[in-house]
């Protein structure tokens, strides 16, 4: 599905859509998926658990996190600059995408601890500060 000239989203077979954007200087292509909403309880645990995600950019391959603005949901960005990529790489970049923010959400929406969810997250996290 194409929504503009250099922006389109693709559904995943779990129906999940990636909003995909065509980003230049560097050229690559900016994935984005939403995570959801936080519980208004558990907001301030995910908003700095998103921020600190961020401080590990390495790790994570370059996977970012954000808000959607002010009273927006959560987003998993990924910017791609898979020059002369075939169509098998691009599937696997998806499919780990989507896997990234498949465990986001849990931690996000079911109220999952961060162990949980993300095993190595806590580890990671001190090792860099």
């Amino acid at each position: 599905m194409q929504h503009g000239e250099k922006t389109g989203a693709v559904q995943l077979e779990d129906e999940s859509i990636v909003l995909v954007e065509w980003g230049g200087e560097p050229e690559r292509l900016v994935l984005s998926i939403d995570l959801g909403e936080p519980p208004e309880e558990r907001r301030l645990e995910v908003y700095q658990l998103l921020l600190c995600y961020n401080l590990l950019w390495r790790e994570s391959g370059g996977l970012k996190t954000a808000l959607g603005g002010p009273d927006g949901g959560a987003m998993l960005l990924y910017e791609w600059s898979g020059e002369q990529a075939t169509l098998m790489e691009m599937q696997t970049v998806l499919a780990n995408f989507n896997h990234v923010a498949g465990m986001w959400r849990s931690y996000i929406v079911s109220g999952a601890g961060i162990e949980e969810v993300f095993p190595s997250l806590g580890s990671q996290l001190s090792d860099r500060v």
